[in-house]
């Protein structure tokens, strides 16, 4: 049984923010309910924020109050050349700088980073070298950057991943669109090609391509 939702209380501080009122809530690639809050940060900026982020303490400011700890972690850990580092660089940037092309996907979202990954080294400590071939990526796209929620994973592994990701039915299975066309021995752009020229779903391309399969073993 599901609990019942309670709205955050205006006036309630976490860190930089105080609640100012609930927002519209939004859903997730699962369909489940997002509860969103409107919020206020010390120094005047307002946004839309993920209330488990809040409660979590995944998203505590708008991130006006980190330039100066930025500066001063810049060069302390001998690494601000290393991958490792241009990674969590990244990851700060479409979290926390409005200006940046990603931030409406992940800041502007309400994806936030927890405390301890605002200073590059509480990211290195939970996350270690960056693996070569390897990215960044979130298990719970809903959710925000924090160490149980992230991991270093395989591009392939990231695009199964994303918001994007289509999911099809095979052999009675639900899998993404890359898997599918893999099993079937297509390439992924095969079934998107057909799924477009025929004006079908991409469930239908990948039935198609599975009769197919069928009748040639037969």
């Amino acid at each position: 049984m599901r609990l019942k939702h309670r709205p955050l209380r205006p006036g309630i501080r976490f860190g930089e923010w105080t609640v100012v009122g609930q927002a519209p809530s939004k859903s997730d690639k699962r369909g489940d309910k997002i509860y969103m809050c409107s919020v206020k940060c010390t120094c005047g900026t307002t946004r839309d924020v993920m209330q488990h982020s809040l409660t979590r303490g995944i998203s505590q400011s708008c991130g006006c109050k980190r330039v100066e700890l930025f500066c001063e972690n810049l060069y302390t850990h001998g690494m601000s050349k290393s991958k490792t580092y241009k990674v969590w660089a990244a990851m700060k940037q479409r979290c926390l700088n409005p200006n940046n092309p990603e931030y409406p996907d992940y800041g502007g979202r309400g994806i936030g980073i927890c405390e301890k990954w605002l200073q590059f080294e509480g990211f290195f400590e939970d996350m270690g070298e960056k693996p070569d071939g390897l990215s960044l990526d979130r298990i719970d796209n809903s959710n925000g950057y924090f160490k149980e929620n992230c991991r270093w994973c395989s591009y392939n592994e990231q695009m199964r991943n994303t918001r994007r990701t289509r999911y099809v039915l095979l052999d009675g299975q639900s899998m993404c669109v890359t898997d599918a066309a893999h099993v079937l021995g297509i390439k992924p752009p095969v079934a998107w090609t057909r799924a477009i020229r025929k004006s079908v779903s991409l469930q239908e391309a990948i039935d198609f391509y599975a009769a197919k399969r069928s009748f040639s073993a037969s």
